[in-house]
């Protein structure tokens, strides 16, 4: 079984469930609200990951996002050309559970990586507003992110014009972003987190 499985799709403007992943639709039910609150009457998720997931929250490169954040994100949602990017990062069980053990990790794991595969991915890191969100309550944790760009800054030599980035991402960029993740839990700084956290946890099982 592989420890990490990375999944990813794109929404453009035509696809059926844009009003979802834009937040659009005319009501909570939207993309931004799942990966926050973990629940959804969209069952494209809940099938592979299970029902009834729980979120720790929304976050970005900067850490916890405020509501002011969110909701500033969501107007962008609403009126980006952009092609909407949508990505979930999977753990095996007891890998997942060894080395991602709380939010703070998920926002410095995306810090570490995300900017590699999206340079990889031929995008313009600082065109891009990307938000995640960390599901802990299924045997397979999992990190939520969507993202897409700000401006459209690729030239159509035919149009003569700027445009938004095509949806497709190569395959080698999402092999190298999995690779990247088990770099990441193996360098020395993880290591000796984790040690830390079983020399806590013993403690606190002595004093019980």
């Amino acid at each position: 079984m592989e420890k990490v499985v990375f999944i990813q799709k794109y929404i453009g403007k035509s696809h059926p469930k844009r009003n979802y992943y834009d937040c659009n639709g005319g009501n909570d039910n939207n993309y931004l609200n799942y990966i926050e609150k973990g629940t959804s009457k969209d069952n494209s998720y809940l099938e592979y990951m299970g029902n009834e997931l729980k979120s720790s929250g929304l976050f970005s490169s900067n850490g916890m996002l405020t509501s002011d954040e969110i909701k500033k994100i969501k107007n962008m949602l609403k009126s980006t050309g952009s092609v909407i990017w949508d990505c979930v990062i999977s753990f095996e069980s007891d890998y997942g559970k060894k080395h991602l053990y709380n939010t703070e990790q998920a926002i410095e794991l995306l810090n570490n990586v995300f900017p590699k595969y999206l340079k990889e991915a031929n995008f313009k890191v600082d065109n891009i507003i990307w938000v995640a969100g960390l599901h802990e309550n299924t045997d397979n944790r999992h990190i939520h992110i969507t993202f897409f760009e700000k401006e459209p800054m690729y030239y159509d030599a035919k149009k003569k014009a700027f445009k938004y980035r095509p949806g497709r991402i190569n395959v080698k960029s999402c092999k190298e972003l999995k690779m990247n993740i088990e770099k990441h839990f193996l360098s020395p700084k993880e290591s000796m987190k984790r040690v830390r956290k079983l020399m806590i946890e013993d403690a606190r099982s002595n004093m019980n």
